[in-house]
């Protein structure tokens, strides 16, 4: 059997009732934070400029309609998927697992596809898990090679076909050409247009357009090769430096990726959040009395990876190339900008990105004061189950690797000195939001959805209905819920 069988079985045999109830709860949860996320990346620069173009060129037609998140106009479902998903990805506000970003396609494709077919809401949960189940491993099988973390956009092609596959109603067969048809062209997301440059935001929903077309095409009699994961010529051997394919069909149904999810507070990469936790200690320590002006100095300290995704971003923070784009992408994970606005607005919300803000002289003065160097110690912790991952484990199930006590240890240590000498130090080892360190992420929702203008009687509607959401008998009334124009 191929690695593309494993999954098209499990494809086609999953059903709500087969979900454990711990999965479900962190469907749920995942829901609030990539509603918010996607509210709070509408009011973006660049999430504007999408949003703008596709209603303006691209919302003909009379076929296949959906709704755009939070404006509540529909066009063409493709297009959708398209702005949705981008928005949820504007801010780097979107959640992660072991191992992908996989809310920003299995959130914007279910929620298309529900209200085409006019799915219940246990169906979209269904569609929401295989899109988490699907894209996690894709990207466990890369996770020794040149990409990482968003970066991995191919995992959108493998799940958004699945779950489209999924609501077609497509047999094994045509499952296994489906995934065949949606990897022949991996998408490789290069680093300097993801960093900087408002393009960055289509790092998922192109592929969520090609996976979602690839399972149309099967419908009809396309083919694609079985065997497209394991093939020594198949992609993986060029998109991972070792390939571990047995990881993508490895235990479904018994393990569940989704479980290991990790929400974002703040928006941002995540090695930002365990230094924005730290600087949120601080604040609460100091209180109202703590002045930015008395600052000498601010030292940070946190793993390689953090470091290195600060070093990367750091070529396109300049104020001519902020200037130039328009774009606070590359904010998004340069660690002088994050802690410095925190530091002067007490914290850090997507109010913090816009343009009026990064253009603060006052901003970048107090940046100047801030440095980041590499601990060693925070590095070793980084590494966890990852370390596992390696050809020689090929015999290693997922389900005996315990993802239930999964934890995410990128940590930091941060202290700010005073011009009066004081220090005021803070230590954070997990971010909050991740596995072990709970965080009510229903206040994102509620947060986004307040900065969008939404009323509270509705936010408290929106929240109530996920919690009951499997007693959805269509998904129209919650689409019709989460737009302003409920």
């Amino acid at each position: 059997m191929t690695v593309s069988e494993g999954v098209a079985k499990f494809v086609k045999d999953v059903t709500f009732q087969k979900i454990p109830a711990f999965t479900l709860q962190k469907l749920k949860e995942q829901l609030y934070s990539l509603i918010g996320s996607m509210y709070a990346g509408s009011k973006t620069h660049a999430g504007n400029v999408i949003i703008e173009t596709v209603m303006k060129e691209f919302s003909g037609g009379d076929g296949k309609l959906a709704t755009i998140i939070p404006n509540g106009n529909k066009v063409p479902f493709k297009e959708a998927v398209t702005v949705n998903a981008a928005t949820a990805m504007a801010l780097d506000y979107d959640d992660y697992l072991f191992l992908g970003h996989t809310g920003v396609s299995s959130v914007p494709v279910s929620l298309a596809l529900a209200e085409n077919y006019k799915l219940s809401g246990k169906e979209f949960l269904t569609l929401q898990a295989i899109g988490n189940e699907v894209a996690g491993r894709v990207g466990a099988a890369a996770v020794i090679g040149p990409l990482n973390g968003q970066c991995w956009s191919f995992i959108h092609l493998a799940s958004s076909a699945c779950m489209t596959a999924k609501v077609l109603d497509l047999s094994v067969e045509q499952i296994v050409n489906a995934i065949g048809i949606a990897m022949t062209h991996w998408t490789f997301t290069a680093f300097r247009s993801f960093m900087g440059p408002h393009a960055k935001l289509f790092t998922s929903a192109v592929p969520c357009r090609i996976g979602m077309e690839a399972a149309y095409f099967a419908a009809y009699g396309m083919t694609g090769a079985p065997d497209v994961f394991e093939s020594p010529t198949g992609p993986l051997s060029f998109y991972a430096y070792t390939p571990l394919p047995f990881l993508i069909d490895n235990s479904l149904g018994e393990a569940w990726v989704t479980d290991t999810i990790s929400f974002k507070i703040y928006p941002g990469c995540g090695y930002i959040d365990p230094i924005a936790d730290c600087i949120g200690k601080i604040l609460e320590k100091t209180g109202p009395d703590f002045n930015y002006q008395d600052i000498e100095k601010v030292r940070i300290k946190a793993s390689v990876v953090s470091i290195f995704m600060d070093d990367l971003s750091r070529p396109y923070v300049t104020q001519k190339e902020l200037k130039r784009s328009r774009s606070h992408v590359a904010l998004n994970f340069y660690v002088p900008y994050n802690v410095a606005i925190m530091l002067m607005d007490g914290k850090l919300t997507p109010e913090q990105f816009t343009e009026e803000k990064y253009t603060d002289p006052e901003v970048w003065k107090l940046a100047e004061k801030i440095k980041t160097e590499i601990d060693l110690d925070l590095t070793r912790r980084t590494t966890g189950l990852i370390a596992k991952l390696t050809p020689e484990n090929r015999d290693l199930k997922l389900v005996d690797l315990g993802l239930s006590e999964f934890k995410v240890e990128w940590g930091a240590k941060v202290v700010v000195q005073m011009k009066d000498g004081t220090k005021l130090k803070a230590k954070q080892l997990q971010p909050i939001g991740t596995p072990g360190v709970p965080y009510a992420i229903e206040n994102k929702l509620r947060q986004e959805a307040l900065y969008i203008k939404m009323g509270d009687s509705q936010i408290n509607k929106i929240i109530e209905t996920v919690k009951n959401f499997e007693k959805l008998e269509s998904i129209h009334e919650f689409i019709d819920l989460i737009t302003l124009k409920s």
